[in-house]
């Protein structure tokens, strides 16, 4: 939440935080603690090869060594962080309007995406913190839940949260069985299977809004 907090406060400017801003201050952020997270792992002792190997892994993704203590804490976590978001259904209704449109209509814009950001936040640490960095399913499943079920989130958000959970659960199972004995990496699987996808979704924007 530190990371998140500082992330706003960069791409904050006279009183407003545009969302270009946003993006920019948290590429430069990941940028700065990826190459800290570098060298990290190679100032780590040599002999030291079985945290480096596990650090490896949760960096790959994947969910083979999750316990029911680490699984019970985040379930609570993600629970109330859905219930959250289900709440603020109407508000994501209206910001899918756009900004101006938000405010036009009453909705305190700033202080509404800052509750946006902190809830989607706590939901992506909650997950990541037991399943590392599995790419491209916060991407995928909710374009393709809009794409079946239409732009409302009183359906959209519990929809999204379960086709994830199904998506992630399928990529596991087929990256156990596809090169068995060996075990590719789920956020490999993830990548490989969703990059193709999420770029026949910016083709079909573009068709449709003609970037």
């Amino acid at each position: 939440m530190l990371t998140v907090i500082f992330v706003y406060a960069l791409a904050r400017s006279d009183g407003r935080t545009p969302v270009i801003m946003l993006l920019l201050a948290g590429v430069v952020v990941n940028a700065v603690l990826t190459a800290f997270q570098t060298l990290i792992l190679n100032l780590w002792p040599s002999n030291d090869f079985g945290r480096i190997l596990g650090l490896y892994n949760w960096l790959s993704g994947g969910i083979a060594i999750v316990g029911w203590g680490p699984l019970a804490v985040v379930a609570v976590i993600v629970v109330l962080g859905l219930l959250v978001a289900f709440a603020l259904a109407r508000v994501l209704d209206v910001f899918a309007l756009g900004e101006d449109a938000a405010a036009h209509l009453g909705l305190h814009v700033e202080w509404m995406r800052f509750l946006i950001v902190v809830v989607a936040s706590l939901l992506t640490a909650a997950a990541v913190s037991i399943s590392g960095l599995v790419g491209f399913v916060g991407l995928v499943t909710p374009h393709f839940m809009r794409l079946l079920l239409g732009p409302r989130h009183r359906v959209l958000v519990p929809a999204a949260a379960l086709g994830g959970a199904i998506f992630l659960t399928l990529a596991d199972l087929l990256a156990r069985v596809a090169l068995a004995p060996t075990i590719i990496p789920v956020g490999v699987f993830t990548a490989l299977v969703g990059a193709p996808f999420f770029l026949f979704l910016l083709r079909s924007s573009k068709r449709e809004y003609k970037w």
